[in-house]
């Protein structure tokens, strides 16, 4: 091969480089996908109930029996501050830790649980720790503050 067949290809080379990198469109902050959130709280229409257990030590971990409840909230209003709480936390798959491993250990200190039941008869559980929330085999640490958040809403609904 010749010096300027070498040459002439370089430059096809670094042209179609170019011109792809053109024709891809920029990515910044506004026009950026969001993450795909591992869970996906659905809207309030679509939920029959919500089942809340609190057995005793939610939110702060220390035992009260005056504190052991069962909610079932059936009416919109009652169901979306519940809902509203969910969606308000960060379910980035890369923040979630894989507890399959831990399962049995994490279920030991479960302080409430959240069981929402759709109109279309799937249901969704999410188990609360003093400093986590677990749905399915993940877990995300969550703010103390905002499980009082959530102790206010359901108190305000018994």
């Amino acid at each position: 091969m010749s010096r300027t067949s070498l040459a002439v290809g370089i430059i096809f080379l670094v042209a179609a480089v170019f011109l792809t990198a053109l024709a891809r469109p920029a990515v910044n902050a506004q026009n950026q996908a969001k993450a795909d959130p591992a869970v996906v709280i659905p809207d309030a229409k679509k939920v029959a109930m919500i089942r809340f257990f609190a057995g005793g030590i939610f939110p702060d971990g220390l035992y009260d029996k005056r504190r052991v409840f069962e909610l079932k909230l059936s009416k919109e209003k009652q169901i979306k501050p519940v809902l509203g709480w969910l969606k308000g936390l960060d379910w980035d798959r890369s923040k979630a830790e894989d507890i399959k491993q831990l399962r049995i250990v994490a279920r030991l200190i479960i302080t409430a649980t959240i069981d929402i039941t759709k109109k279309d008869k799937t249901s969704q559980l999410f188990e609360i720790q003093p400093d986590h929330i677990i749905q399915g085999d993940n877990r995300w640490k969550i703010d103390r503050k905002k499980l009082k958040k959530l102790d206010a809403i359901v108190q305000g609904s018994r």
